[in-house]
């Protein structure tokens, strides 16, 4: 039987296998870290007919390019600390965690900065260094044209005479790419997103209904008001709180799962939910009072 066939396994001794198998693994990466960084001293992959330590990863340890990459670079920084490679050994730090750190990791703060991001997860690490090293902000904001139409006066030149090959009807279409968040500093964070002509076209109109309210028809300052006046419909819709919510008909629903619109009210205000809802009801409620108010002659 192959040893990579393991249905004989029941799951208690699958679960031991596998955890000392991954401490092992975490051992071994760390193992093989330390041993690039010393490699990269001595030079000897010349000798074997490799002309860089990672054309050797790649070539003699059998390595895929992304792998040797990292490993040598993050091999570099455990040269001069050799901390990391105890931190990677034991589940800590892991390569990619280390390669954010290392445009930071100076003699002076290095052994502070790896014992803070030690024990957090990626997007964790990239906080915690946004709080320390904080940056100017910036907001990329891209726009797709989905269909462009050509200019009267170009003239599409005629398929050339033959068999015409169409594309294949179900080819699956190009995903879009996808918005990415990077922390700036405790308080900012920068986003990068790309949208269609429509949505640009929704964003110039906001810009003009809200003129000099928004100044410069800042783009963060609008994201930021239409998401707030989206969570405040969607709790109203969810948690049904309305400015002057209506009084329980006496029948009920048949439907089973139906939830009344009273029950969802005091279920959402005793979870401290529809807190943006709330406000903003109270925030109607009062300027109706004002508005009733009789002038004074």
């Amino acid at each position: 039987m192959s040893r990579y066939v393991l249905s004989h396994l029941d799951d208690v001794p699958l679960e031991q296998a596998l955890s000392s198998l991954a401490a092992e693994d975490l051992a071994t990466t760390a193992d093989v870290v330390a041993h690039l960084g010393e490699a990269r001293t001595r030079r000897f992959f010349l000798a074997a007919g490799y002309p860089s330590l990672h054309a050797y990863c790649v070539g003699h340890l059998h390595d895929s390019e992304d792998a040797a990459d990292k490993r040598i670079r993050v091999g570099r920084l455990a040269h001069d600390y050799p901390v990391l490679c105890e931190r990677l050994a034991e589940g800590r730090l892991s390569l990619s965690t280390i390669l954010m750190l290392s445009p930071r990791l100076k003699p002076e703060c290095a052994q502070e900065l790896i014992a803070a991001a030690a024990g957090k997860s990626r997007s964790q690490v990239e906080y915690l260094l946004a709080c320390r090293f904080p940056q100017s902000d910036t907001f990329e904001f891209t726009t797709t044209l989905h269909a462009v139409e050509q200019p009267p006066d170009v003239t599409t030149p005629e398929p050339a005479p033959g068999r015409v090959h169409s594309a294949e009807p179900d080819t699956p279409p190009a995903a879009p790419p996808r918005a990415t968040t990077q922390p700036l500093s405790a308080d900012r964070v920068e986003w990068r997103l790309t949208v269609s002509r429509a949505t640009q076209e929704k964003l110039e109109r906001a810009q003009e209904l809200l003129g000099f309210r928004v100044r410069g028809g800042d783009v963060a300052e609008l994201l930021d008001r239409a998401l707030q006046a989206l969570i405040v419909a969607e709790e109203r819709r969810r948690y049904a709180m309305h400015r002057k919510p209506r009084t329980p008909r006496g029948t009920r629903s048949q439907n089973p799962r139906h939830i009344p619109a009273d029950v969802r009210r005091q279920v959402a205000e005793r979870d401290g939910h529809g807190r943006e809802a709330r406000e903003a009801c109270g925030r109607s409620s009062r300027a109706e009072a004002r508005d009733q108010v009789p002038a004074r002659g």
